[in-house]
């Protein structure tokens, strides 16, 4: 049997999986599988903080289907155009945006179970959150808040700011020598553990739970 028609088509094919995001969006499962295998191991860790009353939406599991669902969609594009589309006008300058779309900068957070409790019974109050543009996606400053709205699936109300745009001199003291907002949440990612480091250059899909 001749194969070689079939051989000579492989490139084509692998360029056009690369254009619509499929190899994107494999890789990005398979890192999402063993992160989420890693913070999976929280488990226990969200039982001892009291965080357990939250249910299924702080377990391992609700990691693993976060990353399943961000494969998924990022299977018909990348996960920066994904977070480009959930943007949709908000009030005073803000954007809405899903949880979903957004990473993390921090590999935990603490103070999250009353923000929660908050959201869960009143929604979004209060100010937005800043959030990054890089151009593998968006990356949140602020990520207590944005934790909360994922375990209550409250929309999230942000000030998307280019990565270029140069950061306020009333926040530089808070992130060093970053002269940009681009440079501050990479900042902020830099100061992580070693590991977070290493496995999430550009932000994470998911982040632990320190104090609750």
């Amino acid at each position: 049997t001749d194969i070689s028609g079939l051989v000579k088509g492989v490139p084509d094919w692998l360029l056009w999986l690369d254009d619509h995001g499929v190899l994107q969006g494999a890789g990005d499962f398979s890192a999402g599988v063993s992160s989420a295998i890693t913070f999976g191991l929280s488990d226990k860790l969200i039982g001892a903080t009291g965080l357990g009353r939250y249910g299924s939406k702080c377990s391992g599991a609700f990691a693993v289907g976060r990353y399943t669902g961000m494969a998924v969609a990022v299977v018909g594009g990348s996960v920066a155009g994904l977070g480009r589309a959930a943007v949709v006008e908000g009030a005073e300058g803000a954007a809405t945006l899903t949880s979903s779309s957004i990473r993390f900068s921090q590999s935990s957070v603490n103070g999250v179970g009353s923000i929660a409790e908050s959201m869960a019974a009143n929604g979004w109050v209060g100010a937005p959150i800043d959030v990054v543009q890089l151009e593998s996606g968006l990356v949140t400053v602020d990520n207590t808040r944005l934790l909360a709205a994922s375990m209550t699936e409250t929309p999230v109300q942000a000030v998307v700011h280019d990565a270029a745009a140069a950061l306020p001199g009333s926040m530089a003291e808070r992130f060093g020598d970053a002269a940009t907002w681009g440079e501050a949440v990479l900042s902020r990612i830099g100061n992580q553990n070693a590991a977070y480091r290493s496995l999430f250059p550009n932000g994470s899909w998911t982040t632990g739970v320190g104090a609750p």
